[in-house]
């Protein structure tokens, strides 16, 4: 993991959109990954529905954003869930990322190191995913 840096976002700020907007141009992706589906969803869904928190995740390499993982945490039932942001709103859900920096074994290293610098949750519930 030389060279990564991970930054944990609880705002959809500049910061963070100008990252995710130049992660997002680099391949094609769908519009429920785009910065601002995922900005408004929280705004008006998220936070008063949902009563979520926003836990965007950037991985950079040598300073350049190269993925990104738009989780929230939630309770349900009094039980916190990680999962991908969205709700039922959003057909697609699912990281962001530039192909070629990542191998399964490496992904599993970064995975591991993500675990202890997200928040506290009981579950991780990922759904909708490619």
């Amino acid at each position: 993991m030389n060279h990564l840096d991970i930054k944990i976002f609880n705002e959809y700020n500049n910061e963070l959109e100008i990252a995710w907007n130049k992660l997002y141009d680099e391949k094609i992706n769908n519009p429920f990954q785009s910065f601002d589906w995922l900005a408004h969803w929280q705004k008006t869904i998220g936070q008063s529905e949902y009563k979520s928190l926003p836990v965007s995740v950037l991985i950079n390499y040598k300073s350049q954003p190269i993925a990104l993982l738009p989780f929230s945490v939630r309770k349900i039932l009094g039980v916190k869930v990680l999962e991908w942001s969205g709700g039922s709103q959003t057909d697609y859900m699912g990281p962001i990322f530039i192909e070629k920096f990542f191998k399964i074994n490496e992904m599993k290293n970064v995975w591991e190191f993500l675990l202890i610098k997200l928040p506290k949750h009981d579950v991780i519930f990922l759904k909708k995913q490619f």
